[in-house]
């Protein structure tokens, strides 16, 4: 089993080189943000 985010395999996370506001977003909003938004979190 791999651990997932939101729905989201960690692999995938990984691989799309997600930063700290995508995960961030994955575990706070149980969703994707636009860009912008994870930007403005990190």
């Amino acid at each position: 089993e791999e651990p997932c985010y939101a729905g989201v395999p960690m692999s995938t996370i990984v691989e799309r080189g997600y930063g700290i506001g995508d995960v961030i977003s994955l575990l706070w909003f149980k969703r994707s943000l636009p860009r912008y938004c994870t930007q403005f979190i990190e």
